[in-house]
């Protein structure tokens, strides 16, 4: 008989726009991620028990109990990342996952691991989060963070957080392949009602249409773009 594996939680890192940057920076910009990443950790002394490498980023698994921890983590990460893009180049921005469940000893992808890439890269997370990281906007986000429903439980079930909020997280129903559920969203710096709020679509400029009875001597635009010559030459 097969006993259940440890109950662990596991954070998901995955760089935005890497595929984007020129192949001088992309190096650059992962190791500044990971680095940040591991010194967040190391400052809530997160004992990390596996590391995978996911090339854009990874996936890292810590003890269960430490759940909390890593949305405290994020905050952490995000503030570290905004000092960091104030001051040098490249711009690193990340998105964050935090998933868990039963994960063995093993580099295997236990479900919680997978789960976690799930949430990183589903679609519903991916434009959301882009909402927020307008260019022309100085203030736009740096990270975005997105954990299961019975990790938002969890955290938030006693006093684990120290600077993290349950109020700051808004729910967002998310599809990843088969992978359907309901997670919970926090995008620093970003309001959470207008997290939860879908973005008004532009309408169209509106169409004039002239219709005209008889002879006409003038003629009425909307648009005008070049001459206009009435008549024919003089």
């Amino acid at each position: 008989m097969a006993l259940v594996a440890e109950h662990r939680a596991v954070l998901g890192v995955d760089i935005v726009g890497s595929a984007r940057l020129p192949g001088k920076h992309t190096a650059v910009a992962r190791r500044i991620a990971l680095e940040t990443v591991e010194a967040a950790l190391a400052e809530r002394a997160v004992e990390v028990l596996h590391r995978s490498d996911t090339g854009d980023g990874a996936l890292i698994t810590v003890p269960g109990a430490r759940v909390a921890d890593l949305l405290d983590a994020a905050h952490a990460i995000d503030a570290a990342l905004v000092e960091h893009n104030t001051w040098h180049r490249p711009e690193v921005r990340l998105r964050l996952s935090v998933e868990s469940g039963p994960i063995g000893d093993t580099p295997d992808l236990y479900l919680p691991r997978k789960d976690a890439a799930r949430l990183l890269d589903a679609e519903d997370f991916k434009r959301l989060l882009t909402r927020s990281l307008d260019p022309a906007d100085e203030s736009r986000a740096t990270t975005g963070l997105i954990v299961s429903d019975h990790v938002l439980r969890a955290a938030f079930a006693g006093d684990h957080t120290t600077r993290v909020r349950r109020a700051e997280f808004t729910p967002l129903p998310v599809r990843n392949k088969e992978f359907t559920t309901t997670a919970w969203v926090r995008i620093p710096g970003v309001d959470v009602k207008s997290l939860a709020t879908p973005p008004t679509p532009q309408q169209p400029p509106p169409t004039i249409t002239n219709n005209v009875g008889g002879d006409m001597h003038g003629i009425q635009t909307h648009t005008v773009n070049g001459n206009i010559t009435l008549g024919g030459p003089r």
